[in-house]
């Protein structure tokens, strides 16, 4: 039955069909949540709502700070309070970094210490001669094969190299280099040091003719006392090959033996031996081992 208006009526409950029903385009996805939790609109607003009030009470705490730090009493407080915190903290830190300093110096002596002992041990078949003036064309093995010769000790073909160690004699230093010897077996080396006090009675300049000795008068002389004009050789010594530190040290034990505040002092295998004043032997490789002997 048709209506005037020729359309037909659809009854309020009957459902809408496919077209009637609203299409949302791809654009709204932002929105699209309503789909899957009908409340999110509210939840959205709580959170909004919440935000709000969270800025608006930071907003009020910044506004009470602001107006706190206008009183000057209450500032000082709050600048001591901090100052003091500050001053704890870095104190601290202070401590901390002194202590690892410490404990870094410590490690550092005792690396230092380990070297030494490695490259002194590399001397040990070493020696020193000294001194003996220089000159042309010189031959280091013939000079330290006759030094050892004239003490009773043949050496043959024990020296693995010579040579003059130092630089060379200047005008403002006229001293002769040592010569340093390395001899391939440590028993050559041992028979040399045991037997080099013998040097003392020998006259030098006959077993090096080839050397310019320098010409000494009276009691300069020790071969010829009160003599003139003769010449001979200064006292030579023959001493082991030391590291820069233990030189020191040796160096400084002898400083030790002029003043009297020890007995004697020698060198044996790199260690500097002292004798104290009470008899007491004392083995030193360092300088502060030394230096609790001169306390």
């Amino acid at each position: 039955m048709s209506t005037p208006s020729g359309r037909d009526k659809r009854p309020a409950s009957s459902p809408l069909s496919d077209d009637e029903i609203p299409k949302r385009s791809c654009d709204d996805s932002a929105d699209s949540s309503y789909l899957f939790d009908p409340d999110a609109t509210i939840v959205d607003k709580a959170f909004l709502s919440s935000t709000i009030l969270d800025v608006g009470a930071a907003m009020s705490i910044k506004d009470e700070l602001k107006s706190a730090l206008r009183d000057p009493e209450l500032l000082d407080i709050i600048s001591k309070a901090v100052a003091v915190q500050v001053s704890a903290q870095m104190r601290s830190e202070i401590s901390d970094l002194k202590k690892l300093i410490a404990k870094k110096d410590r490690e550092i002596l005792l690396l230092k210490d380990e070297v030494d002992n490695l490259e002194q041990y590399s001397r040990r078949n070493c020696i020193r001669i000294g001194p003996i003036p220089e000159s042309d064309h010189e031959n280091t093995d013939d000079i330290a094969t006759a030094i050892a010769k004239s003490i009773g000790v043949d050496i043959g073909e024990a020296i693995d190299r010579s040579h003059r160690i130092g630089k060379p004699p200047s005008p403002t230093d006229p001293n002769p280099r040592p010569i340093i010897v390395k001899l391939t077996s440590y028993r050559f080396k041992a028979a040399i040091m045991k037997a080099r006090k013998k040097l003392r009675e020998v006259n030098v300049t006959k077993v090096v003719p080839s050397a310019h000795w320098p010409v000494l008068t009276g009691a300069a002389n020790r071969h010829s006392p009160g003599s003139r004009g003769t010449a001979l050789a200064p006292k030579v010594f023959i001493n082991e090959d030391l590291t820069r530190t233990r030189a020191s040290v040796a160096a400084k034990a002898r400083q030790l033996k002029r003043d009297k505040k020890i007995t004697d002092t020698w060198t044996r295998d790199g260690v500097i031996f002292v004798k104290s004043l009470g008899d007491a032997f004392h083995r030193v490789t360092t300088l502060r081992e030394l230096e609790v002997l001169d306390t």
